[in-house]
């Protein structure tokens, strides 16, 4: 094999180049030198892509978020109520105090 490397250096500039011995032994790498891998498998330059479709979005689409503080959804579960002693099914609402807004049902 033949390398051949050009350098310009500034006049009154020496350098020395010495060749190495090449080893044939393999010298593993440090530990702090590896390349941690993925969790996951990832795919490679040229592998199929998994293609989701946009999905249509249905007129019955809920809101995500509140209307007025603009905050997503708190899930109330079912209880209890304190006041009357009743039992209520689980609901959603706004999660800032004293907001009654609910999503549309």
């Amino acid at each position: 094999m033949k390398i051949t490397i050009s350098l310009e250096v500034p006049d009154g500039t020496t350098f020395r180049i010495e060749p190495v011995e090449a080893s044939t032994e393999f010298v593993p790498p440090y530990a702090d030198e590896l390349i941690p891998l993925p969790d996951a498998a990832m795919p490679l330059p040229g592998d199929p892509v998994a293609f989701r479709a946009p999905q249509a979005r249905s007129a019955d689409v809920r809101p995500s978020l509140c209307p007025i503080h603009h905050e997503p959804w708190k899930v109330v579960p079912a209880g209890v109520s304190k006041k009357t002693g009743r039992p209520y099914d689980a609901f959603q609402a706004c999660p800032v105090r004293g907001c009654d807004q609910r999503p549309a049902a």
